[in-house]
């Protein structure tokens, strides 16, 4: 399993520090990585916990739950899929 977590439904101009901060309750958080120049309501990022069992951990407690100031709706957070 990948320890690289989508996040979507984001509000526009979230800083990576926030999200660090928000995952870094479920482990220690290795990346973030804010898509930049999303259309307004289409903001992502990638957020890399230490370990798979992290991930699945931050997974399991933020999706449809988390909601950042700004939102409309909670987070989709999902693990992330290798393209390619």
């Amino acid at each position: 399993m990948s320890k690289k977590l989508f996040v979507g439904s984001l509000p526009n101009g979230i800083q990576d520090a926030t999200l660090r901060a928000e995952f870094s309750k479920y482990g220690p958080v290795e990346d973030v990585y804010v898509k930049q120049g999303c259309d307004p309501g289409r903001q992502w990022a990638f957020v890399t916990m230490s370990s798979p069992e992290a991930a699945q951990l931050a997974k399991d407690a933020t999706d449809r739950i988390l909601m950042f100031h700004g939102c409309a709706r909670p987070c989709d957070v999902m693990v992330a899929k290798n393209q390619g």
